[in-house]
């Protein structure tokens, strides 16, 4: 029993020896596998870390990431430190990011705003595919400010940025990721590379920039300028349009630019300017709007081109471009001179149209024609020279020699002004043609005109000279012109219609043969007189084989089958001479002439037509008095006139607004030699009247026989003769007057 209680306390005692070993053992183990205690933090550090990130969110999307190696929180002011920076600023669409990287920032806790003071790299259009859509925009500067809630980047230090391919630098920079928005603040340069290392770059400089990724455009908002060789181009402002980073296309605003290639010079300008370039940057097209203007320049020959909108088309030649064709719209104007003239001496032309077109030969080194799409004016002259030419016309051709010579010149539908300094002494007068079609020659310096051929339609004018014709042509050298095929012609008082007419221009006389018809026209203040069967203040027509002027045109001739009439007035006769300087016309040979007589007693008056046939006609327009002469015969409806001479006073019935009836009222018929005067009275009674001289007065309807044995015999009344015979048609009352020698007999019928 006491050896079995001995034992149990051995084994009890063996089991807390081995707990106690086993509590040591594991104090011992503890005890050596404790980490070190961390060392103490400085006493403006709240928190030190590594792998440090920060991410906001709008909603489920994350707006901006920031990573860094390090971490190091201050306790005040609430600011962060970090290391290796690495920020990712997302797009909407999450599908493309903008990364920025710098070794050391600060991230302000209070703002949410990260600084880094040393250099900086921002990486636009990353794509999260690894697959990116547009060219990367690189930027490197420092004294960076970004805005963690909106993504904004800002600095005012020196950038240097990379566009796809191009190179350049400003001071000063912004990026907003919310408006796609890169702005170079100032002093930017630009320089995109040409496609090949001898390819000159395009150079950039602007005052400041604004890249809008979205739009794939750069705003130049203040005076730019580009520069490429030859090229140059200055602006108030400018967009340039880009694909995939290579520039395509320049819209500037109040713009001049200037494209050299030996021995031309071209330089253009424009309110708005639109540049739009081809593969390695060649020049393709510029269209100007706005007070557009082209200067080019050509072996000492100058052009100058303005207009509302100007388009320039540039073509490749031999690794460079050239002017190609240029076309101005609306309000276009074209001044051409040589640079070697003095202005006082300059030969000139200048082309006005709402189209010009200007192309140039092959190579682009000269002009080949100049051409309209539109009405067109162009002058062409000399300074202080006497002449000068202005040709108006719908559309119009310039055609050019070697060495940028005028050679031709051919219009469509022209008029043409050809003037004349005035002298001292003499005032001369323009010279104004009109045709379907003309065709101008110039001598060999391409600054005079020889020959002008003109047809279709063809009008000539020189003060108040005038013709017409199918064909004209004109010879410098003679001064002459002809016109063939319908000719016309027209002077203040005369109108001329012949096969063919011919005169010299600075002489009055002219000949007209062939089938001529002829009109002479009154004063263009037409006197308010009283006239006869020709009023000479109105037009007086007439026609003949031949016609021929003399005494300054004031007398004209008529030969040859003659004839002049007037509304109702008809004269022919084998020669009429018209004296319009005295208003008298002569008639000889068979002359037969036909008037409208205006009956005054009828209410209203009517028109009757006389005819008188006698070998001799004098007319008197200002006496109002015709005298046939050599045997007179006149016949009227109810009246005929039979007399050796027949005297007719004519005036006209004035209308209401003043101006003369188409028909005339003869005032009074006297005939002498053996007259003889038949009327017929109603249907069943006849008048005889005989004397050697008897006087009808028509308004009084008043008949009046004397001399010789005056007899008047009635059908109904009988025959009654005297010394005198007065018969009052109008009363049916006859006064009868006899003398001693002579009385009065009377016959009556019962």
């Amino acid at each position: 029993m006491r050896r079995a209680r001995a034992g149990l306390l051995l084994a009890i005692a063996l089991v807390l020896l081995a707990i106690g070993a086993a509590y040591h053992w594991r104090r011992s183990r503890q005890a050596r596998e404790v980490p070190p205690a961390p060392p103490r933090l400085p006493p403006d550090t709240a928190a030190l870390s590594s792998e440090w990130t920060y991410t906001q969110y709008a909603g489920q999307r994350p707006l901006v990431e920031v990573r860094a190696s390090k971490m190091r929180q201050f306790r005040s002011p609430d600011q962060i430190q970090l290391d290796n920076v690495r920020l990712r600023i997302f797009d909407a669409d999450a599908g493309t990011y903008h990364l920025v990287q710098c070794q050391r920032a600060v991230f302000n806790l209070a703002r949410v705003e990260l600084a880094s003071e040393g250099e900086a790299d921002i990486t636009l259009h990353l794509s999260l595919a690894q697959s990116p859509e547009k060219p990367r925009v690189r930027i490197r500067t420092s004294g960076l400010r970004l805005d963690v809630r909106t993504g904004k980047v800002t600095t005012e230090q020196t950038v240097r940025f990379e566009f796809g391919s191009s190179r350049g630098v400003s001071v000063g920079a912004t990026y907003e990721p919310g408006w796609h928005e890169l702005r170079l603040h100032r002093d930017v340069m630009l320089d995109w590379p040409g496609a090949s290392p001898n390819s000159p770059p395009l150079h950039l400089e602007a005052a400041s920039l604004v890249y809008k990724d979205d739009q794939d455009k750069v705003y130049l908002p203040a005076p730019v300028r580009f520069r490429r060789g030859g090229f140059l181009l200055q602006a108030s402002q400018a967009v340039v349009t880009l694909n995939r980073g290579s520039l395509e296309r320049i819209d500037a605003e109040k713009a001049q630019g200037q494209h050299d290639y030996p021995p031309i010079e071209v330089r253009y300008a424009a309110d708005q300017l639109v540049v739009e370039f081809g593969p390695n940057f060649q020049l393709r097209k510029v269209v100007g709007r706005g007070l557009a203007q082209l200067r080019a320049t050509s072996k000492g020959a100058i052009k100058q081109l303005r207009s509302e909108q100007l388009f320039l088309d540039f073509a490749g030649e031999g690794g460079e471009t050239r002017l190609a064709a240029a076309l101005a719209l609306e309000k276009a104007e074209l001044r051409s001179w040589l640079e070697t003239e003095t202005e006082s001496r300059r030969a000139f032309r200048q082309l006005r149209s709402e189209v010009i077109k200007l192309v140039m030969a092959p190579g682009g080194r000269e002009i080949q024609a100049i051409e309209t799409h539109a009405p067109a004016q162009l002058v062409v002259g000399q300074a202080g020279s006497e002449e000068q030419l202005t040709v108006e016309a719908e559309r119009l051709w310039l055609y050019y020699a070697p060495g940028n010579r005028l050679r031709q010149l051919r219009a469509a539908r022209a008029r043409t002004l050809q003037e004349t300094r005035p002298t001292a002494t003499e005032q001369r007068v323009p010279i104004v043609t009109q045709s379907d079609d003309l065709l101008a020659e110039f001598d060999a310096t391409g600054r005079v005109i020889q020959r002008i051929e003109q047809w279709g339609r063809f009008r000539f004018e020189q003060g108040p000279r005038k013709a017409w014709a199918n064909k004209a042509e004109f010879d410098q050298q003679t001064n002459r012109v002809t016109l063939t095929e319908q000719a016309r012609y027209e002077d203040p008082q005369l109108r001329l219609r012949a096969q063919q007419i011919q005169w010299v221009r600075d002489q009055s006389r002219l000949e007209a043969n062939g089938q001529v018809e002829a009109a002479w026209l009154g004063p263009s203040s037409p006197k308010k007189t009283e006239a006869g069967p020709l009023d000479f203040d109105r037009p007086i027509y007439g026609a003949a084989a031949r016609l021929w002027t003399e005494e300054q045109q004031t007398r004209i001739f008529l030969e040859g089958q003659a004839i002049v009439w007037q509304a109702g007035h008809r004269i022919l006769a084998h020669r009429i001479e018209v004296d319009r300087s005295t208003q008298r016309l002569t008639a000889r040979g068979d002359v037969d002439c036909r008037f409208t007589l205006e009956e005054a007693k009828a209410k209203p008056a009517t028109a009757r037509l006389i005819r008188v046939r006698a070998p001799e006609l004098d007319y008197d327009g200002q006496a109002r008095r015709a005298r046939y002469a050599g045997g007179v015969r006149l016949e009227q409806q109810d009246l005929q006139i039979e007399a050796e001479k027949l005297h007719v006073m004519f005036a006209s019935k004035p209308e209401a607004d003043g101006s003369s009836s188409a028909a005339s009222r003869v005032e009074q018929l006297i005939a002498e030699g053996r007259a003889v005067i038949r009327r017929q009275l109603g249907a069943s009674r006849r008048i005889l009247a005989q004397a050697e001289r008897a006087e009808y007065d028509v308004s009084r309807d008043r008949t009046r026989l004397i001399g010789g044995r005056p007899r008047l015999e009635d059908s109904t009344k009988g025959v009654t003769e005297g010394h005198e015979l007065i018969y009052l048609a109008r009363d049916d009352k006859l006064l009868v007057d006899g003398t001693e020698q002579q009385p009065a007999l009377s016959r009556l019928r019962r």
